[in-house]
């Protein structure tokens, strides 16, 4: 785990799961300020790819705290380096090019950003909520707070809690 740049009250651990063979994805987000825990929320999604349950987290950890901490100070822990390097990192350079990818050299096609429905809802909470940081700490490591984002997303990814009977 990363040590955030600047002394924040409020912590969000957020985990994505998702299950490649019923293309079911979860996500969970644990609030916790000075080491008490304040809220929590975690829900499903189906999708296509891993990545999505990830980011979706992210999203709903940033709408938690546009409703429940208005202008706090704030870190919100994921384990997906994807997540974090794209929201401190690429979103901006793929906002500039349309929400597409360019080849580092410049030359060949360009493409769609994968999931560039979330990637622009992530930027445009990122501009609103400019005293967030997105901070990587490591997955499955024992971390308490990330666990329980972990057994949230695990779970809502589970098809009963869509209502499909599972096989």
């Amino acid at each position: 785990m990363t040590t955030p740049s600047t002394p924040r009250n409020i912590q969000l651990f957020v985990d994505g799961s998702y299950d490649p063979l019923k293309r079911l994805g979860g996500w969970g987000v644990i609030a916790v300020r000075n080491d008490v825990h304040i809220g929590s929320r975690s829900g499903s999604i189906s999708c296509a790819d891993n990545s999505a349950p990830e980011l979706v987290a992210v999203l709903e950890a940033l709408r938690w705290l546009e409703v429940n901490a208005i202008g706090e100070v704030a870190t919100i822990w994921s384990d997906s380096s994807y997540a974090v390097t794209g929201c401190n990192k690429w979103r901006h350079i793929w906002r500039t090019n349309r929400w597409r990818k360019r080849a580092p050299n410049g030359k060949g096609r360009s493409r769609d950003v994968p999931n560039s429905d979330l990637w622009r809802a992530l930027d445009a909470c990122l501009t609103r909520c400019d005293m967030i940081e997105i901070a990587w700490c490591k997955g499955h490591v024992g971390l308490p707070w990330n666990e329980q984002a972990d057994a949230l997303a695990r779970h809502a990814a589970k098809p009963a809690v869509l209502g499909i009977a599972g096989s």
